[in-house]
């Protein structure tokens, strides 16, 4: 089943008494029965499913209802026994995200376990596979704050590799460097100081395609009065090597210099 895990960590940060998660599971679910995009599904066809899932009628009941008071799926205007359901880009906006990310894919059954708030975890984590992104980043991203972030990893088991960049100035510096409010330490003589960790995604998280994505992170921007064409300002990017890294313009740039077994150093410009 395919689902998007930004908006699912969304649904997850949202207080309790809102219900957000089991409406996002449902709303999930439905969207993955209505495979010509129509924006409907039968009530019966639902119900179908979650039984086959798992789930009790009582408690299929409860979630449905739980999703129509959300707004995420409403009762069909003109055709009995169906469900109208709401796109990702307005699912978005009224949580307040922006950006959705792309969608990847997991067994349906994941999604209903007792650990699936991390599974969808696990669903983000691999939007930045092989790739450096921070928690404070990934905070603003999806509405988890890092301790839950941290927890989530470990009960997904998602491998993090520590990055370290080590910078020209000598050792002596590392003081100076922290009055200024960088992280620095010593590495060998060199001030050194830790960067994102390089993330990778357990096996049973597929990535799917972009989709339509652009179009609905373009209609919750509207929604939410941000400037269709806005694009965020980069301040700090990775590369594999320093050619590649000379012709970056971002603020600070990074490239790797040494690939070890438990860790990664890079070099630093600007």
């Amino acid at each position: 089943m395919k689902f998007y895990p930004i908006l699912g960590a969304w649904a997850i940060s949202q207080k309790k008494e809102l219900k957000a998660s089991d409406a996002f599971r449902v709303w999930t679910v439905a969207k993955s029965l209505d495979r010509e995009g129509r924006g409907e599904v039968s009530i019966a066809a639902l119900r179908a499913r979650l039984q086959r899932i798992g789930r009790a009628d009582s408690t299929i009941s409860g979630m449905v209802s739980q999703a129509i008071n959300r707004g995420w799926i409403d009762r069909h205007a003109w055709k009995a026994g169906y469900l109208s359901l709401r796109s990702p880009g307005k699912i978005a906006a009224s949580m307040g995200c922006y950006d959705i990310g792309r969608h990847v894919e997991i067994h349906e059954r994941l999604m209903f376990t007792p650990g699936w708030k991390a599974n969808v975890w696990a669903g983000v984590e691999s939007l930045f596979d092989g790739r450096q992104i921070s928690v404070k980043k990934l905070h603003e991203l999806t509405g988890i704050n890092p301790r839950s972030q941290a927890r989530y990893r470990r009960l997904a088991k998602v491998r993090t590799k520590p990055n370290y960049a080590q910078s020209v100035l000598h050792a002596d510096h590392v003081p100076g460097l922290k009055a200024a409010g960088r992280a620095a330490l010593p590495m060998g003589d060199k001030a050194g100081w830790r960067l994102p960790d390089t993330r990778f995604s357990p096996a049973f998280i597929q990535r799917c395609s972009k989709g339509r994505s652009r179009k609905s992170n373009q209609e919750a921007k509207g929604i939410l009065c941000y400037e269709a064409r806005e694009t965020p300002r980069v301040t700090r990017l990775f590369y594999d090597s320093l050619k590649a890294a000379s012709k970056s313009k971002a603020r600070e740039v990074y490239y790797l210099t040494s690939a070890r077994s438990a860790f990664n150093i890079h070099g630093v410009i600007g």
